[in-house]
């Protein structure tokens, strides 16, 4: 296949392009893992009298939308380069073995213990959101819309990334006003 002058610019910029948005969606699920580790490993939450203590396992209920979270991050992280199938039963799969996880790791604090039920619970929240997420194209399409955020082109050049900007050659023109759109 015949060279293009510019292929190897190309395929830097959308290396890169690539690698910083597999990145950006892998910090999310990392993040909550991280919060879930640290709150799972100091003493039990406290009870605060009138607040919750009217619903009964309400602790269940915060493993199901958390983990059900978790699964939803996992899914989005890995679904671009695996497919909705496998990346699901990825994460299904991941955040049923990190529950289990943090389960044991509860177990070796002596203020807190090991739930079976709260495991059932982590799973079931992973299950049940990524069934949603595949299943329901409205909300799956808000949740792919993606948020813009300006970055410098300073910034994308000196990570070497020459490629990774929002910036448009409309955006140079000298003339232009920021913020103003032509047509």
């Amino acid at each position: 296949m015949p060279r293009v002058p510019g292929d190897e610019i190309l395929s830097t910029e959308m290396r890169c392009g690539l690698e910083n948005d597999y990145r950006r969606r892998l910090a999310w699920p990392v993040a909550l893992v991280a919060v879930i580790t640290i709150a799972s490993g100091g003493a039990a939450a406290p009870v605060v009298p009138g607040a919750v203590s009217g619903i009964p396992h309400f602790d269940k209920v915060v493993h199901f939308f958390v983990f059900g979270l978790l699964a939803t991050l996992v899914l989005r992280a890995f679904s671009r380069e695996n497919g909705y199938r496998l990346a699901a039963t990825i994460a299904v799969l991941v955040t049923s073995a990190f529950g289990l996880a943090d389960e044991l790791h509860q177990s070796t604090n002596p203020v807190r213990h090991f739930s079976w039920l709260d495991w059932m619970a982590d799973t079931a929240g992973a299950v049940v959101a990524v069934s949603v997420y595949l299943g329901w194209a409205r909300y799956r399409t808000a949740l792919e819309m993606p948020l813009r955020v300006p970055q410098r082109r300073e910034a994308a050049l000196s990570a070497g990334c020459a490629g990774d900007t929002d910036r448009t050659a409309a955006d140079s023109d000298p003339g232009r006003r920021p913020g103003l759109k032509r047509r």
